[in-house]
């Protein structure tokens, strides 16, 4: 699969400390060989599940979290099947990952919106 990061998710990392971030790009790469990982994937354990606020979305909004090493962060991601792309939304801290509010809802819908309406799989999407 190709891997896409979101404007959001690429500021979203450039604020995370070096060990978490380079935690957190390891867990991001399994995401190449398997869009949907759940176990050990070289010398990082990682987990992913659909995120319940966007449980009626199309596509699903998923949840991807290192186990071991463990990081405070998770990272929102999309799986485009149609053209072999998963799409990073955004990595933030896991008290603030899972929307709470409409307004926290709708950027993360309005981020998928816009890489489907830009061809994000053809183009270096931001």
């Amino acid at each position: 699969m190709r891997l896409k990061l979101s404007a959001f998710a690429i500021t979203d990392l450039h604020g995370i400390q070096v060990r978490e971030r380079a935690i957190l790009r390891k867990a991001i790469e399994t995401l190449k060989v398997d869009p949907y990982p759940d176990g050990p994937y070289g010398n990082i354990e990682v987990s992913s599940i659909p995120v319940r606020v966007f449980a009626q979305d199309v596509p699903l909004v998923h949840r991807l979290k290192s186990e071991k090493p463990k990081t405070g962060y998770r990272v929102l991601y999309i799986v485009d099947e149609d053209h072999d792309t998963v799409l990073v939304v955004m990595v933030r801290p896991r008290d603030a990952a899972y929307p709470k509010t409409e307004i926290g809802k709708s950027m993360v819908r309005r981020i998928v919106k816009n890489y489907f309406d830009h061809k994000g799989w053809e183009n270096d999407f931001h």
